[in-house]
């Protein structure tokens, strides 16, 4: 494994309030200067600075801890920033091996609005990697989460292999 940064277990991470939980199981990647959304589903468009850490985070949305649980049991996966292009020069990765569990957090539970329409994840486990500051310029996020076995999230079964809407090259940030 490879990693330039905290674990999800660090006080600085988990600590802080970050976006809202739609996100949760959406396969989106977020970006987080803390305390503002970078980018993803709450995506504020406030700058990132160059220089100042960045939070990327993936999350894992489903009906009970037990599902979340076994999700992080048979996950698996990596990330890689490039510079430029999405086919860019290398500046940060990470991967990790099936049920490592450093960059994720426990299942906890989510709540959401009256009235918000469902059926929605009642638990959530997020990836949390940091990367200590990067040059100005533009960035493109590469991730995939894969599954050893089928993992079902109390709707849907997933796996095995990449999760639809955790592989790709969708992300971009633009450092200032």
């Amino acid at each position: 494994m490879t990693t330039s940064g905290q674990t999800a277990d660090d006080p600085g991470v988990c600590g802080q309030r970050f976006c809202g939980q739609r996100e949760a199981s959406s396969g989106c990647c977020t970006f987080y200067n803390p305390p503002r959304v970078i980018g993803g589903v709450q995506d504020v468009h406030h700058p990132i600075n160059a220089g100042d850490p960045i939070y990327l985070t993936i999350g894992w949305g489903a009906l009970n801890n037990t599902l979340a649980t076994t999700f992080l049991k048979h996950q698996y996966g990596s990330i890689t920033v490039h510079q430029g292009s999405a086919g860019g020069t290398v500046v940060a990765s990470v991967s990790w091996p099936v049920g490592d569990t450093t960059y994720w957090t426990a299942p906890a539970k989510v709540t959401f609005p009256p009235g918000t329409p469902g059926p929605l994840p009642k638990s959530q486990t997020k990836l949390f990697w940091l990367i200590n500051g990067l040059a100005t310029g533009t960035y493109y996020v590469d991730f995939t989460i894969s599954l050893d076995q089928t993992v079902n999230d109390g709707l849907n079964n997933y796996g095995p292999g990449p999760v639809p809407g955790f592989a790709g090259t969708d992300c971009e940030m633009d450092v200032s």
